[in-house]
């Protein structure tokens, strides 16, 4: 953490870019939000912001309750990620867009509720917050990457409104309605049969779920994404259907018990990581 050891930051009154206020480097053009180096456990961000800027809070190891104004309109890429102490976040309406790892690796962040302002969620912005139990999704939300939410291990409940556009969370599986995608699988079960209307497993759906000991993959499934059963180190075996055009780099990476693959399909196309587990492949 570069400010580990900087108590106070002096900036002239007459600078024309930044000033320091609030334990808060800003550029004072845009008001956004540079550098946090309080040592506070809870912090208000100071009202007038308008954007938390990349990697402002990043590896907070202090930072327990964080709170955003109506304010700030964007969270830019990285800007709370390694805050492992973090438990809550409270995002007021007016923010639109989090950006990419956002909040990623905050392992205690257990629940958040976004904002109905929020339309634009990025990559991995919420990937390995393992303690994430409950996520309600907003209505608004129209752009939200296939691995915004991947690897919340404890996550059990995502609200989804039926008025959503073209999310829906039925029996832990929350897929994408309008291309089909299974974004991820958030259920309790230890076997799994993946939903008929699904025609595509995103890209890390179920990474690191140690508990799967079987998936059922349906017929008219097309693509296997990247990741999507990494780590899944009690699955067993698995049978590919004739469907399947592509699987993606390291889709049965670190399946330390997959031992047998079933593959019905004739021709698809596969990584040269996609199975890295030494099984036995039977052609049927």
């Amino acid at each position: 953490d570069l400010c580990d050891d900087i108590e106070t930051i002096h900036v002239s009154t007459d600078h024309p870019v930044l000033k320091y206020e609030q334990d808060c480097l800003i550029d004072k053009r845009d008001n956004t939000l540079i550098l946090f180096c309080g040592k506070h456990s809870s912090f208000d961000i100071p009202d007038g912001i308008v954007s938390i800027g990349k990697d402002a809070f990043y590896n907070k190891e202090n930072l327990i309750n964080v709170t955003i104004p109506s304010s700030v309109r964007t969270v830019q890429d990285s800007a709370f990620t390694y805050c492992t102490n973090l438990e809550s976040v409270r995002i007021s309406e007016g923010v639109y867009s989090i950006g990419k790892n956002a909040f990623s690796s905050c392992y205690n962040l257990t629940e958040i509720i976004l904002p109905e302002s929020l339309i634009e969620l990025g990559s991995e912005a919420f990937a390995l917050c393992g303690s994430l139990k409950k996520l309600t999704i907003p209505d608004n939300l129209t752009t939200i990457d296939d691995t915004a939410i991947s690897s919340c291990s404890g996550l059990e409940s995502i609200i989804v409104s039926n008025k959503h556009p073209f999310l829906k969370f039925n029996n832990g599986f929350l897929i994408n309605k309008d291309s089909h995608v299974l974004l991820g699988y958030y259920g309790k079960k230890t076997e799994i049969t993946i939903p008929e209307e699904v025609t595509a497993i995103g890209d890390y759906s179920f990474y690191c779920r140690n508990d799967i000991v079987s998936v059922a993959i349906p017929e008219g499934i097309i693509s296997i994404g990247d990741s999507a059963f990494r780590g899944c180190d009690s699955l067993k075996k698995v049978t590919i259907p004739s469907t399947v055009e592509t699987i993606e780099g390291r889709a049965f990476f670190n399946c330390g018990r997959l031992r047998t693959i079933t593959i019905l399909a004739d021709d698809f196309k596969w990584d040269e990581t996609s199975f890295n587990t030494g099984p036995s492949i039977y052609n049927n």
